[in-house]
């Protein structure tokens, strides 16, 4: 029977796959295909996370590692942000895309997206912040008005 039976008896989408390496490889499979996202300048974050740190060290010890994970984590959405904002402004809300194949045309700048996911983030990890070190306080307003100045820059 041979291969070619194994190949009809495998089931399509996944299972048994028979391969032939002369075969040239799916675009999917080469590097050129996907362009790595440029890592966050880690610069920038300590910058953030310095502008933060005043707000974490008064917390008490038990809670302080989590907080300052929470911080990392907000210095870290606030330069994604500028850097989503940043490529959306310079390319627009619209973007041309080819991606082989023969299919090409105009989408939606996937910077927007990235950048509405990564604003909710951080609104929601200042939110835990916010009750880390309690509501109301001078903490709590210093956390909400550097969210607000995050946003600013725009």
């Amino acid at each position: 029977m041979g291969d070619n039976f194994i190949a009809w008896m495998a089931p399509k989408g996944g299972g048994l796959v028979v391969s032939d390496k002369n075969k040239p490889k799916s675009r999917r499979a080469t590097s050129s295909r996907s362009k790595p996202s440029t890592p966050l300048p880690e610069d920038a974050v300590a910058a953030r996370l310095a502008e933060l740190e005043p707000i974490i060290s008064v917390l008490s010890d038990d809670i302080r590692p989590l907080a300052r994970s929470l911080a990392t984590n907000c210095a870290r959405l606030s330069v994604t942000l500028d850097s989503c904002w940043a490529d959306y402004s310079r390319n627009g809300a619209v973007v041309e895309y080819d991606n082989g194949g023969g299919q090409r045309g105009i989408r939606e700048n996937p910077s927007y997206a990235a950048y509405i996911k990564a604003s909710r983030e951080l609104g929601g990890s200042i939110g835990k912040l916010v009750q880390m070190v309690g509501p109301g306080t001078v903490a709590a307003d210093a956390l909400t008005e550097w969210q607000a100045d995050q946003r600013a820059v725009e």
